[in-house]
């Protein structure tokens, strides 16, 4: 299932909202008739957000919120082994797989004079992954546990400034921050990084 609104009051404002939803099943059975139960349940929600506004001819604003959910279920054949114990066998064990990701951006274009521009952005992420769950691998049926929990931030600023009608000489800053969650493992891969940079844009067919 898809919905999907635009809303402009005027010129200078518009909301746009947009969900999905999708329940996508791989049976491992047909007519009631199967050898193993090794079937895949997913669920997914969308849910997306925006707000535009141009101030001025000089000055506009974007923002927006977006969030993702999903479930899956697999029945997996597996052995585990908690020592000192034996080896056992869940033939119909599950997998499980969560996403609970929240993303928010705003970006922002300001033009500073005939030949300089602004333009600046800042992006959050942050999924939530399994949240409290934890896995029963020696259950019965057995669960495995699985998800991507982490946050990762970064905000950019960039100068764009016309040097002709061909050429434009970009300045700019970017700043990363990534960081998992202590679930995802005992190291968790953090990054963090300053990028400043500079670039040529070249145009074919700009007028002055």
């Amino acid at each position: 299932m898809r919905a999907k609104s635009r809303y402009a009051p005027n010129r200078k404002i518009k909301f746009n909202l947009a969900v999905i939803t999708k329940d996508n099943s791989n049976p491992s059975e047909i007519a009631g008739v199967s050898l193993a139960d090794f079937g895949v349940n997913v669920k997914s929600r969308n849910f997306t957000s925006s707000i535009d506004w141009t101030a001025t001819p000089k000055l506009s604003l974007s923002t927006g919120y977006n969030y993702n959910w999903l479930n899956s279920d697999a029945v997996v054949d597996y052995f585990f082994q908690a020592p000192p114990a034996a080896s056992v066998r869940h033939p119909n064990g599950h997998a499980l797989f969560f996403v609970r990701n929240n993303f928010f951006f705003i970006d922002a274009i300001a033009q500073l004079s005939n030949r300089v521009t602004l333009y600046t952005s800042y992006r959050i992420n942050k999924d939530l992954g399994q949240g409290s769950r934890l896995a029963d691998p020696t259950g019965t049926p057995g669960t495995l546990v699985n998800s991507y929990p982490m946050s990762f931030q970064s905000p950019e600023a960039r100068l764009a400034i016309k040097i002709n009608r061909r050429l434009d000489w970009n300045l700019g800053y970017q700043y990363y921050n990534y960081n998992e969650s202590a679930l995802v493992g005992p190291r968790p891969q953090n990054y963090h990084a300053h990028l400043p940079y500079t670039s040529l844009r070249f145009y074919f067919g700009r007028k002055e």
